[in-house]
């Protein structure tokens, strides 16, 4: 079952990577990059824009699936 867990949650990473990648790349991600720095240059607030989050949430994922499917299983006694 963990198994199970571990390949959805790098699936699931993969695909939020792939989605922040494509994201970045396109016209919508570019304009609200560029209103995000400019809206950070006049108030000094620190913001992100949404496909750097989804790429940092993909690597999370990524992380965590992968530690699941290759740690080694307990031994019970």
């Amino acid at each position: 079952m963990n198994k199970v867990i571990a390949l959805i949650l790098l699936i699931a990473g993969i695909a939020l990577v792939y989605t922040g990648n494509q994201r970045r790349h396109s016209i919508a991600g570019a304009s609200e990059a560029a209103g995000k720095e400019l809206a950070s240059k006049v108030d000094g607030d620190a913001r992100f824009p949404a496909h750097t989050l989804y790429m940092a949430g993909g690597v999370v994922l990524i992380i965590v699936g992968g530690a699941m499917l290759f740690r080694s299983p307990r031994v019970r006694v």
